[in-house]
């Protein structure tokens, strides 16, 4: 039986999320900046940069790709820009995450 409240016992995060990283940028007003980070990163936030057209029905939308800037999640270090963030229609893999307090929000 699939418990959806479950947590990863390695990183506290909750084993799968309610929505998927195309969900986020839906509720999100389709408005690109919002910050999610992956269950096996280890002090890594990504802010999203750009998202394709969503063209099909939720909850893919017919699976456009999406980038994003990686950050350190303390530091706020620029890690890598425009990273494909892989498999963002999955349900396990990506959180959403509360903008980091370092941001300043303009870009770097």
């Amino acid at each position: 039986m699939l418990r959806l409240n479950r947590e990863d016992a390695r990183n506290g995060m909750p084993a799968f999320s309610p929505v998927n990283v195309y969900q986020m940028f839906d509720s999100a007003n389709r408005q690109l900046g919002f910050w999610i980070t992956r269950t096996t990163w280890s002090g890594k936030v990504a802010r999203i940069v750009f998202v394709g057209e969503l063209k099909g029905s939720p909850p893919y939308y017919g699976n456009p790709k999406v980038l994003a800037d990686l950050y350190d999640a303390e530091t706020g270090a620029l890690i890598s820009r425009r990273i494909e963030i892989t498999a963002p229609g999955t349900y396990k893999t990506w959180r959403s995450v509360p903008t980091p307090r370092w941001w300043v929000g303009s870009e770097t």
